[in-house]
């Protein structure tokens, strides 16, 4: 299993949220800072395309440590429902190519 992790106590709006994204996954110098991107640069973790520093085997699942995600729940709900969503996506389109989930959430 693979890693990453976001720690949602330096995330107040969007935009620290696509920052935070961009090192945490490796996404490229091009990513386009919205969800759409987001979730198509964790769309394909099972393929070597260039778009997270993540490549995942064929059977392997990345797990993501959303560290203080109760406290930014709290803080900033609407965002907090739109991160959960964005990893909803990202899941949804991998069950869309009969695969399996990929994305695993931890939240702390």
């Amino acid at each position: 299993m693979a890693y990453a992790s976001l720690l949602m106590k330096n995330i107040s709006n969007w935009d620290d949220f696509h920052a935070a994204s961009r090192v945490a996954f490796g996404f490229p110098s091009f990513y386009g800072n919205n969800g759409d991107a987001w979730i198509d640069c964790l769309s394909y973790l099972d393929q070597n395309n260039g778009m997270s520093a993540f490549v995942l085997a064929h059977d392997e699942t990345l797990e993501v440590l959303l560290a203080d995600f109760g406290q930014f729940a709290e803080d900033f709900p609407e965002i907090a429902i739109g991160v959960t969503q964005l990893f909803a996506a990202v899941n949804a389109r991998y069950l869309e190519r009969d695969d399996f989930l990929r994305l695993r959430l931890v939240l702390t």
